[in-house]
């Protein structure tokens, strides 16, 4: 079972139900993903649609930038869950490799 103490919803057309961290349970100095998505330079973007004027043509097309950003950020999210086991094998001391993954 989910905790979802820790985790909150935000629907979307595309993606259906999105999840992302709440600050709820987390450690000491770490940012949830709600704390992002409520700060001001991105609820701004709210109010700037990713299709300019097309929507007064076309009424479907009311997708905004903020929208835009929940779906990326879902799926960096999906990306980074495929891809941590693999990454915390390389990085077993917690500090990132960078040259030792790029050259061998």
């Amino acid at each position: 079972m989910r905790d979802f103490q820790g985790e909150s919803l935000s629907h979307d057309p595309i993606h259906g139900y999105i999840p992302f961290t709440s600050p709820a349970g987390l450690p000491e100095g770490e940012v949830a993903e709600r704390q992002l998505i409520d700060h001001p330079w991105i609820q701004r973007l709210r109010q700037i649609h990713q299709l300019q004027t097309a929507w007064w043509v076309f009424p479907t097309a009311e997708h905004t930038r903020f929208q835009h950003v929940l779906g990326a950020m879902h799926l960096a999210s999906r990306a980074v869950a495929e891809l941590y086991d693999s990454l915390r094998e390389v990085c077993r001391d917690g500090t990132t490799k960078v040259a030792a993954i790029k050259f061998g």
